[in-house]
């Protein structure tokens, strides 16, 4: 049981129940605060990165729009320009067309810009800005996309990225600003191809990080430039254009790879391109990475400081508590001898304080209380002994005085010898114990002045197993055994009667038995005897009866059993290891 509840406090204890408490608070407090401040800081790290990309996006579609809006102002100049329309109103004349290309040669000339610019129509050839262009007689221009898209349209068309074979040996990529030009009798488109690196030098003045891009789409999801457009076109690489387009400004697919790439879309309001940058939304939170790498490096030395701390302070708690513990568990086994520290001045230095004080009132209480009872003890066993002596006088004085007036002059010289020799070894302390020879030689004595008083009524034998000769037991313990049997035995015999004392070695007791051959007590007689009320040989066998329970701390030192059939047998249970 004990055991059990010392490893229900050990599992309990106060050091463990501080330092678990404590170490939970903290690892709730690192974990609440930690996640709190990382979503907050990817949160703004994410909202940077986009605002920042955004700008970067801004700066671009700004830089397209100004490029093609000076594209639409060449285009709005062509469309209105006299040689222009001359040429149409008489497509096939030489010095028409040649004052027109003269105006498409001055326009080529002054923006390097501009790959091919012509004039496109079903009744004429093209009219090129240069002389040495020619063309191709195998593309199919009239039902080009760039052609019929510039026909349908009130303004200016772009075209996606293309290779434009319209000129003979020549296939550029190119980006093409088409436009109807208005005329009452001829159809015909402005053709004006833009040289496809001007595009990809915009789209490539902005940088994004070794992970970042930025690509042109037209409003339908086709590719007006890509870094890597060849692979495209080459099923050899893909992009999500139309999830991105789909999914607004901001758009975040998550790959099969486990990369979340970061899309954001503007809008180039003059020709509906959109300008879209993508980036890797891991390596820009890579600082967010970090920073958590920090934080729980910083978090784990901090819990593992106030661990050692809370450990500390909490043994500084529970360690005289311990102590404490332990003394009492010393005081409960007996042991007063305490080694408290009385340094403290808390509570826990108070507590032990009054403990040390209760410890010493408790062990005087209890030497106090042991010499009252020692006191009480001795002074019971000299008064038993008391009791038992003048009892016996009185008995033996009465038989020498009936001896002596009945002239038995030889019987009152041996009784006063054996009483004599009686009173010589009775002499000594009232509570001193003897050893059962010493013992037996009394009864001999004794026994010898009752026969003298009996004579021949009386016979009796002693008989002793040498082993039981060192049992130690209190004086005059046998007496009134013997003096109870022959009062309530012999003499109430009308022939003689036989008394007997036998020890013998039974375990750790020396046996001793008084027995008597009389005719038995009643169960009343016999429990006024042991109550000690049959006076006077009563008292005495109550008398031994306490005295025993006196010496060796023990009731069950002496029993009783007296029938009509068999006589009175008293048994006493001497314990051989009891020291005097």
């Amino acid at each position: 049981m004990r055991q059990r509840f010392g490893s229900r406090l050990a599992a309990n204890s106060i050091q463990i129940t501080i330092a678990l408490s404590y170490s939970l608070l903290l690892l709730f407090t690192i974990v609440v605060l930690g996640a709190t401040a990382l979503v907050l800081i990817r949160d703004t790290l994410e909202a940077t990165t986009v605002d920042f990309t955004t700008q970067l996006v801004g700066q671009v579609r700004d830089g397209i729009d100004n490029y093609l809006a000076q594209m639409n102002a060449i285009a709005d100049a062509l469309l209105a320009d006299e040689p222009v329309r001359a040429m149409l109103d008489a497509p096939e004349d030489s010095a028409a067309r040649e004052a027109a290309r003269s105006v498409l040669r001055t326009v080529g000339a002054t923006r390097p810009d501009i790959s091919l610019l012509a004039v496109v129509g079903r009744d004429y050839e093209p009219l090129f800005h240069s002389s040495s262009v020619q063309a191709n007689p195998h593309a199919q221009v009239f039902g080009q996309q760039w052609y019929r898209a510039a026909l349908a349209a009130t303004g200016p068309v772009y075209s996606a990225a293309r290779v434009q074979n319209l000129a003979r040996g020549e296939y550029r990529w190119v980006i093409t600003l088409s436009q109807a030009i208005p005329h009452p009798s001829t159809e015909a488109v402005l053709l004006v191809d833009l040289n496809f690196r001007v595009v990809e030098q915009l789209a490539r003045s902005v940088d994004l990080g070794a992970n970042g891009y930025l690509f042109l789409a037209d409003a339908s999801g086709a590719l007006i430039y890509h870094p890597q457009q060849q692979l495209i076109f080459s099923d050899l690489a893909s992009e999500p254009v139309e999830q991105v387009l789909a999914g607004g400004r901001h758009y975040l697919p998550r790959y099969a790879g486990g990369e979340t790439r970061l899309y954001i879309t503007d809008v180039v309001e003059r020709s509906g391109w959109r300008v879209i940058a993508s980036n890797s939304l891991d390596q820009l939170l890579a600082g967010e990475r970090r920073l958590r790498s920090v934080y729980l490096s910083w978090a784990a030395l901090c819990f593992a400081v106030v661990l050692l701390l809370t450990l500390l302070l909490s043994r500084r708690i529970s360690l005289p508590l311990r102590r404490l513990r332990a003394s009492m568990q010393a005081v409960e086994h007996g042991s007063f001898e305490i080694d408290l520290p009385g340094e403290r001045t808390d509570e826990i230095g108070a507590l032990t304080h009054d403990f040390r004080i209760m410890v010493r009132k408790v062990h005087e209480l209890m030497e106090r209380n042991r010499a009252e009872q020692e006191h009480q003890r001795r002074s019971e066993l000299r008064a038993l002994q008391m009791q038992i002596t003048p009892h016996f006088l009185y008995n033996t004085l009465d038989s020498i005085v009936w001896m002596a007036e009945g002239g038995h002059t030889e019987g009152v010289i041996e009784m006063t010898t054996n009483l004599a020799q009686l009173l010589r070894q009775s002499i000594g302390r009232g509570d001193a114990l003897v050893p059962l020879s010493s013992e037996l030689e009394h009864l001999r004595h004794y026994m010898a002045i009752q026969h003298v008083r009996y004579r021949d009524r009386l016979r009796y034998a002693i008989d002793a197993e040498p082993a039981t000769l060192a049992a130690r037991l209190p004086r005059v313990t046998l007496q009134p055994l013997v003096e109870n049997a022959i009062y309530h035995g012999i003499r109430q015999r009308d022939d003689a009667g036989h008394v007997s004392v036998s020890a013998r070695i039974g375990g750790t007791f020396a046996h001793i038995v008084v027995h008597d051959d009389g005719p038995g007590m009643s169960a009343e007689q016999l429990d006024r005897i042991l109550a000690g009320t049959d006076e006077p040989v009563g008292l005495g066998l109550r008398n031994v009866i306490d005295r025993l329970a006196l010496t060796y701390q023990r009731s069950d030192l002496f029993t009783i059993e007296s029938s009509a059939a068999t006589g009175t047998s008293v048994e006493l249970r001497i314990p051989m290891e009891l020291e005097s």
